[in-house]
């Protein structure tokens, strides 16, 4: 969606995985999917800001279903190959 907006893709500070950090801009709660062709994801999970993993997140090999509420900086914590 439009009011979504990508403002960290990053490997993990502990050097496992990759870290994205999803911006909501338009003040509304809004589901998103994050298409990652060039990774395979085996499970992606939110986390907090200093990268703790938290609620498991659907996912499939290539994306990541997630919901961001109104004005939300949501972290997602990603185990690719």
């Amino acid at each position: 969606p439009d009011n979504l907006m990508i403002s960290a893709l990053k490997g993990a500070e502990d050097g496992k995985g990759l870290i994205v950090r999803v911006y909501e801009m338009a003040g509304k709660d809004t589901d998103g999917r994050l298409a990652l062709p060039w990774f395979t994801v085996k499970s992606a999970r939110e986390a907090n800001a200093v990268e703790v993993p938290g609620k498991a997140l659907e996912a499939d090999p290539h994306a990541v279903q997630f919901h961001v509420k109104a004005h939300q900086v949501l972290t997602i914590r990603l185990d690719t190959e």
